[in-house]
């Protein structure tokens, strides 16, 4: 299975150029998460460990 990192690079670059993780904070992370997760069709899986990847590099 691919690394958090991996999985958040190609799932947001599918649809736009992916944010640095510096651009937001955790707060700002999870409701960004809980919007992209409905429409980028993640699992909780994909979304949980992207979001702690976000959270763990911004």
């Amino acid at each position: 299975m691919k690394n958090p990192g991996q999985l958040w690079g190609e799932v947001c670059n599918r649809c736009h150029i992916a944010p640095s993780p510096a651009d937001y904070n955790d707060t700002d992370w999870e409701t960004i998460s809980l919007h992209m997760r409905v429409r980028a069709n993640l699992t909780e899986e994909e979304i949980t460990k992207i979001e702690s990847f976000l959270k763990s590099a911004n």
